[in-house]
């Protein structure tokens, strides 16, 4: 498999005038193409601060990160800009790269009609749902044609209904594009469901407690909702939590 990202032996403290707090303890993670990556853990371990660390945003203090490619980062909130259309919104991110070619204008309506929203082209966010919204924000983050995607929480604002129909969507547009996708979750059963590993922090200074690996175990099943009706998710899910539990 082509390696995609490796963080190995990673530290990571944060500092203020009168206290320090590690975060992050001899960490190591691999993610490869076509995989997409759960990441769970208690409140606070650090989960979003490995993706800040993917992305550059944040330096470590020890260890080394490498990524072959380019970032695209997908945050809770969508950000998209309620004074420009959806085509407009979904170029964004080619302006601020200066990468604004012919092709890629080109790529970025064929994405919206591939995934069924080109109807909306002319559209303004305002007009739209949650979920259709949050479509949107992820088409506009693989239109920069990223090698690695990182996705924190993208849900979490949305009704439980429109997160399970749109777990299928966002499953199925990143599988197409066969590349290596990192999900932070607290949600046990969408991390079973959309992964095929889900990694399990420990508390603070987080290290890698456990990897579930799902490669084979759902080999055979299409989509996250059906993932949800398998026989084992539930065992998989009363595992985790039981992981969970046991580091309060």
């Amino acid at each position: 498999m082509e390696e995609v990202f490796n963080i190995e032996n990673v530290k990571k403290t944060f500092y203020d005038k009168n206290s320090s707090l590690m975060v992050l303890d001899n960490l190591s993670l691999k993610g490869y193409k076509k995989e997409i990556i759960g990441i769970i853990g208690p409140s606070g371990s650090g989960k979003s601060t490995i993706l800040n660390i993917l992305s550059n945003l944040l330096k470590i203090d020890e260890g080394t990160v490498k990524v072959n490619g380019k970032v695209g980062y997908m945050f809770q909130r969508d950000h998209l800009l309620e004074w420009r259309n959806i085509y407009d919104n979904i170029l964004f991110g080619l302006e601020i790269e200066k990468n604004l070619t012919t092709s890629n204008k080109s790529n970025a309506v064929s994405l919206l009609e591939k995934y069924g929203l080109k109807d909306f082209i002319h559209a303004y966010p305002k007009q739209l749902s949650g979920g259709m919204r949050q479509r949107i924000s992820l088409i506009r983050t693989l239109s920069i044609k990223p090698d690695l995607l990182l996705l924190d929480e993208p849900f979490s604002a949305l009704d439980y209904q429109t997160r399970i129909n749109i777990c299928d969507d966002v499953y199925k547009m990143i599988k197409d594009q066969n590349i290596c996708s990192v999900l932070v979750t607290h949600d046990i059963g969408e991390a079973i469901s959309m992964c095929d590993k889900v990694v399990i922090l420990s508390n603070r200074p987080a290290k890698i407690k456990k990897i579930y690996d799902f490669t084979e175990t759902f080999d055979d099943v299409k989509t996250p909702f059906e993932r949800r009706t398998h026989p084992l998710f539930n065992r998989f899910f009363n595992e985790i939590w039981q992981e969970l539990s046991d580091q309060k």
